[in-house]
């Protein structure tokens, strides 16, 4: 189970304990009680590919993605490099605010607009190879799957 999210970066001991236990709890009953129908995975990469000046990230376990931060933002932990090696902080191009509609402002981040796809773009970045996640201060993660799973931290390539 992913709990990057929940955990203390300075201790190995997350202080959401709770959170934990149900994540592990629907592995559980995923994998040993027959609950078939239960989503148990947060979404992982599946593949890396580039579009012009984006890198695109396919990933599993994903039938839609959003944004989630307490401050209401967009805001993400993803970095971009070249072939020169230097990592850029990158922005969702395809994630769009969250509006409220009564009082229309941002709720709580935004949705990622492709199922399962996050297309990134850092400025200084003409021709991106390499990508990764949740590699640099502040260590914080933003995206999570329809059952509220967290994308973990990874590093990929272009392939």
């Amino acid at each position: 189970a992913v709990i990057c999210d929940v955990a203390n970066k300075d201790d190995i001991h997350p202080n959401e304990k709770e959170t934990v236990g149900r994540r592990l709890a629907v592995h559980a009953l995923r994998r040993d009680y027959g609950f078939a129908d239960l989503q148990d995975n947060s979404p992982s990469v599946e593949s890396v590919s580039r579009e012009g000046t984006n890198l695109v990230v396919k990933c599993r376990d994903a039938k839609s993605l959003y944004v989630y931060n307490p401050d209401r933002s967009l805001k993400n932990n993803f970095e971009i490099a070249g072939a020169d090696g230097v990592w850029k902080r990158a922005a969702i191009v395809n994630a769009v605010p969250t509006k409220d509609p009564k009082k229309g402002v941002n709720v709580n981040g935004g949705e990622i607009t492709d199922p399962d796809r996050i297309v990134l773009c850092a400025v200084g970045v003409a021709e991106p190879v390499k990508v990764r996640y949740w590699f640099a201060p502040p260590y914080y993660g933003a995206v999570y799957n329809e059952v509220n799973l967290p994308l973990g931290p990874f590093e990929a390539e272009v392939k």
